[in-house]
């Protein structure tokens, strides 16, 4: 008996997730890459990035910095976390993102591996 309410137990967990609005663990790193992409991209317009580095980062240029590329200074990339937070938690299981971690990630790639990593609950 025990061990059929074990078996029973997983998908019960996950439609509870499904209800609160989480999306599944595990997201690809490509799924966040196209969100991470847009939260940089909406505070590089913030910041007035030249159009051809915003031309490339909407391309999926992961190799932009975020500084010199695309004028995000280190208080605004600390600013990112909440995005980046609000990103790696929807999925269950998702952490949040430090302001600390937020303001080292200084790279399109860092920041896409940092939400990646936290949204899988790392």
């Amino acid at each position: 008996m025990a061990k059929k309410a074990a078996k029973h137990a997983g998908p019960a967990k996950k439609t509870a997730a499904v209800a609160l609005g989480k999306l599944p663990a595990g997201p690809s790193k490509d799924e966040v890459k196209i969100r991470v992409l847009a939260k940089i991209d909406v505070e590089a317009g913030r910041n007035h990035a030249p159009e051809g580095k915003r031309t490339f980062l909407r391309a999926g240029d992961e190799t932009l910095n975020l500084e010199t590329d695309l004028m995000i200074n280190g208080t605004r990339r600390t600013a990112l976390s909440a995005d980046y937070t609000g990103i790696s938690t929807s999925y269950e299981g998702g952490k949040i993102v430090g302001q600390l971690a937020a303001k080292g990630a200084d790279t399109v790639k860092k920041a896409i591996a940092l939400v990646h990593k936290r949204a899988g609950g790392k």
